[in-house]
Protein backbone atom coordinates (compact mmCIF):
# COMPACT_ATOMS: atom_id res chain seq x y z
CA UNK A 1 0.00 0.00 0.00
CA UNK A 2 1.27 3.36 -0.65
CA UNK A 3 0.52 7.01 0.66
CA UNK A 4 -1.76 7.55 -2.24
CA UNK A 5 -4.17 4.28 -1.01
CA UNK A 6 -4.15 4.73 2.38
CA UNK A 7 -5.84 8.58 2.19
CA UNK A 8 -7.96 7.03 -0.82
CA UNK A 9 -8.48 4.37 1.73
CA UNK A 10 -9.50 6.42 4.54
CA UNK A 11 -11.61 8.22 2.20
CA UNK A 12 -13.64 5.46 0.88
CA UNK A 13 -13.60 3.24 3.82
CA UNK A 14 -16.36 3.80 6.36
CA UNK A 15 -15.64 6.31 9.19
CA UNK A 16 -14.53 3.47 11.78
CA UNK A 17 -11.62 2.41 9.60
CA UNK A 18 -10.38 6.32 9.69
CA UNK A 19 -10.88 6.71 13.38
CA UNK A 20 -8.89 3.45 14.10
CA UNK A 21 -6.44 4.54 11.54
CA UNK A 22 -6.30 7.97 13.23
CA UNK A 23 -6.29 6.45 16.91
CA UNK A 24 -3.67 4.76 15.88
CA UNK A 25 -1.47 6.97 15.27
CA UNK A 26 -2.26 9.55 17.96
CA UNK A 27 -1.24 6.67 20.37
CA UNK A 28 2.13 6.11 18.32
CA UNK A 29 2.78 9.86 18.57
CA UNK A 30 1.56 9.39 22.84
CA UNK A 31 4.42 7.13 23.21
CA UNK A 32 7.00 7.90 20.78
CA UNK A 33 6.97 11.87 22.65
CA UNK A 34 7.54 10.44 26.21
CA UNK A 35 9.89 7.71 25.01
CA UNK A 36 12.04 10.41 23.34
CA UNK A 37 12.01 12.52 26.52
CA UNK A 38 12.97 9.50 28.38
CA UNK A 39 16.05 9.14 26.31
CA UNK A 40 17.23 12.27 26.28
CA UNK A 41 16.79 12.57 30.30
CA UNK A 42 18.71 9.11 30.46
CA UNK A 43 21.60 10.62 28.27
CA UNK A 44 21.70 13.86 30.24
CA UNK A 45 21.56 11.52 33.60
CA UNK A 46 24.55 9.87 32.48
CA UNK A 47 26.70 12.14 31.35
CA UNK A 48 26.51 13.72 34.38
CA UNK A 49 27.08 10.18 36.58
CA UNK A 50 30.27 10.72 33.96
CA UNK A 51 31.13 13.83 35.10
CA UNK A 52 30.64 12.97 38.63
CA UNK A 53 32.86 9.41 38.00
CA UNK A 54 35.60 11.73 36.98
CA UNK A 55 35.76 13.80 39.53
CA UNK A 56 35.57 11.25 42.42
CA UNK A 57 38.89 9.74 40.45
CA UNK A 58 40.40 13.00 40.64
CA UNK A 59 39.79 12.97 44.45
CA UNK A 60 40.66 10.22 44.96
CA UNK A 61 43.96 10.52 43.75
CA UNK A 62 44.49 13.65 45.80
CA UNK A 63 43.53 12.01 48.86
CA UNK A 64 46.28 9.15 48.27
CA UNK A 65 48.65 11.98 47.70
CA UNK A 66 47.79 14.49 50.49
CA UNK A 67 47.57 10.88 52.44
CA UNK A 68 51.29 9.68 51.51
CA UNK A 69 52.63 13.53 52.41
CA UNK A 70 50.76 12.66 55.64
CA UNK A 71 52.11 9.62 56.84
CA UNK A 72 55.43 10.79 55.15
CA UNK A 73 55.21 13.71 58.10
CA UNK A 74 54.40 11.45 60.64
CA UNK A 75 56.90 8.86 60.71
CA UNK A 76 59.56 11.38 60.40
CA UNK A 77 58.06 12.90 63.84
CA UNK A 78 58.45 9.14 65.19
CA UNK A 79 61.88 9.36 64.17
CA UNK A 80 62.80 12.56 65.46
CA UNK A 81 60.71 12.98 68.56
CA UNK A 82 61.24 16.51 69.40
CA UNK A 83 59.39 18.79 71.50
CA UNK A 84 60.16 22.34 70.15
CA UNK A 85 62.48 24.26 67.78
CA UNK A 86 65.15 24.62 70.40
CA UNK A 87 65.98 20.90 70.73
CA UNK A 88 65.10 20.23 66.93
CA UNK A 89 68.13 22.86 66.18
CA UNK A 90 70.38 21.32 68.81
CA UNK A 91 69.35 17.95 67.63
CA UNK A 92 70.77 19.26 63.99
CA UNK A 93 73.91 20.85 65.27
CA UNK A 94 74.72 18.09 67.35
CA UNK A 95 74.54 15.49 64.23
CA UNK A 96 76.41 18.35 62.02
CA UNK A 97 79.26 18.04 64.59
CA UNK A 98 79.51 21.75 64.71
CA UNK A 99 77.83 22.60 68.22
CA UNK A 100 81.00 24.53 68.89
CA UNK A 101 80.70 27.09 66.35
CA UNK A 102 76.85 28.06 66.99
CA UNK A 103 77.20 31.57 67.86
CA UNK A 104 73.19 31.56 68.84
CA UNK A 105 69.54 30.58 68.11
CA UNK A 106 67.00 32.47 69.00
CA UNK A 107 63.28 31.36 68.67
CA UNK A 108 61.46 33.57 66.17
CA UNK A 109 57.66 33.03 67.22
CA UNK A 110 54.79 30.25 66.62
CA UNK A 111 52.51 30.65 63.35
CA UNK A 112 49.16 28.89 63.33
CA UNK A 113 48.93 26.18 60.38
CA UNK A 114 45.45 23.99 59.60
CA UNK A 115 46.22 20.99 61.68
CA UNK A 116 49.37 22.11 63.92
CA UNK A 117 51.37 24.96 64.08
CA UNK A 118 54.76 26.02 62.86
CA UNK A 119 57.46 27.34 65.18
CA UNK A 120 60.47 29.54 64.22
CA UNK A 121 64.10 29.69 65.21
CA UNK A 122 67.01 32.30 63.78
CA UNK A 123 70.06 30.18 64.36
CA UNK A 124 73.27 31.92 63.78
CA UNK A 125 76.53 29.95 62.94
CA UNK A 126 80.07 31.20 62.56
CA UNK A 127 83.64 30.31 60.69
CA UNK A 128 82.06 27.02 58.64
CA UNK A 129 83.48 25.34 56.21
CA UNK A 130 81.63 24.87 53.00
CA UNK A 131 81.58 21.09 53.29
CA UNK A 132 79.90 21.58 57.25
CA UNK A 133 77.33 24.26 55.51
CA UNK A 134 76.41 21.73 53.07
CA UNK A 135 75.97 19.21 55.95
CA UNK A 136 74.05 21.04 57.80
CA UNK A 137 71.51 21.91 54.56
CA UNK A 138 71.09 18.33 53.83
CA UNK A 139 70.47 17.41 57.22
CA UNK A 140 67.57 19.89 57.92
CA UNK A 141 65.59 18.92 54.97
CA UNK A 142 66.67 15.38 55.12
CA UNK A 143 63.13 12.93 55.48
CA UNK A 144 64.66 12.18 58.97
CA UNK A 145 63.67 16.21 59.97
CA UNK A 146 60.50 17.36 59.95
CA UNK A 147 62.66 20.87 59.97
CA UNK A 148 62.61 23.29 56.80
CA UNK A 149 64.82 26.35 55.96
CA UNK A 150 62.60 28.91 55.52
CA UNK A 151 65.74 31.65 54.94
CA UNK A 152 69.32 31.66 54.80
CA UNK A 153 72.45 34.04 54.14
CA UNK A 154 76.04 33.49 53.88
CA UNK A 155 78.41 35.46 53.88
CA UNK A 156 82.61 35.19 54.00
CA UNK A 157 83.75 35.05 57.81
CA UNK A 158 85.30 38.63 58.49
CA UNK A 159 88.62 36.90 60.21
CA UNK A 160 89.25 33.97 58.08
CA UNK A 161 87.82 34.94 54.40
CA UNK A 162 87.82 31.29 53.23
CA UNK A 163 85.14 30.03 55.93
CA UNK A 164 81.57 31.05 55.90
CA UNK A 165 79.08 33.15 58.54
CA UNK A 166 75.44 31.36 57.98
CA UNK A 167 71.77 32.83 59.43
CA UNK A 168 69.20 30.83 58.61
CA UNK A 169 65.60 30.81 59.81
CA UNK A 170 64.65 27.31 60.73
CA UNK A 171 60.82 26.05 61.29
CA UNK A 172 59.88 23.18 62.65
CA UNK A 173 55.88 21.99 61.80
CA UNK A 174 54.21 19.86 64.68
CA UNK A 175 50.66 18.09 64.26
CA UNK A 176 48.32 19.04 67.26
Amino acid sequence: MNSGSIISWIKTGDRKKGLVFSVLILALFILAVPAFMFERKALKDMELHKARLKEAGLLSIEYRILKERIDSFEKRKAITKTEGIMQAAGNLMSLSGIRDKVKSVKTAGNKMITNGTEERAEVRLEKLSLNEVVNILYRAESPAMTLSVKQISIKKSFEKPDLLDLNMTLSLFMLK
